[in-house]
């Protein structure tokens, strides 16, 4: 059971990531504006004090707009760093765009090492970034188990994915670890979804 839950994940991983991918910057842009736009209007973001998240790669919906706005409004904000050996991701506070470096294995941008530690605890909400997400908030990752190591231990964080619809299915084969989001956004919509709640 465990390998068809693997072979399945591997399957749709590859579709999705293809139709993430074949977006050209101009449909990223707007489509991201959209996605701002509904995050922008929800209650939990404007009050939201402390908020994790992404270094966004070219195909997924741009955070630095999110970042800025955050920013403007004395919230603080936490960016997630790989550390080697380990599952969970390291939450570290970021002051300025400029404080992201290429890292890790997949030179994505993260803060450096000698950036604050944000307290798992002190997470108002997180903004988790997917291959593909379900309307039961249900995400499929890259694979690394990263950010499901790293929602287990937020206790208090809001969970919410931000996606463009071409990420959306009805259903995503799961596993005892998968974590679920207890809201996704996209650029027509805000999910709720209950059961990810916490």
């Amino acid at each position: 059971m465990a390998g068809n839950v693997i072979e399945e994940k591997s399957a749709l991983r590859a579709r999705l990531e293809g139709l993430r991918r074949a977006l050209s910057p101009e449909d990223v842009a707007v489509l991201g504006g959209g996605v701002h736009e509904h995050l922008a209007a929800q209650a939990f973001f404007s009050e939201a004090r402390v908020v994790a998240l992404f270094a966004a790669q070219s195909f997924e919906v741009p955070t630095a707009p999110i970042f800025e706005a955050l920013r403007r409004r004395g919230a603080r904000c936490a960016y997630p760093r790989v550390v080697p050996g380990r599952r969970e991701l390291d939450l570290l506070e970021v002051r300025s765009l400029d404080e992201l470096v290429a890292g890790g294995r997949l030179r994505l941008l993260e803060p450096r090492p000698s950036a604050p530690l944000v307290a798992p605890g002190a997470v108002d909400l997180i903004l988790v970034p997917g291959v593909g997400f379900t309307p039961r908030g249900d995400r499929l990752g890259r694979g690394g188990g990263h950010y499901d190591a790293t929602l287990a231990r937020l206790p208090r964080a809001l969970r919410v994915g931000l996606a463009f619809e071409c990420s959306l299915v009805p259903e995503l084969p799961v596993d005892a670890h998968d974590q679920r989001m207890a809201r996704v956004v996209t650029e027509r919509r805000v999910l709720s979804c209950p059961v990810g709640a916490g």
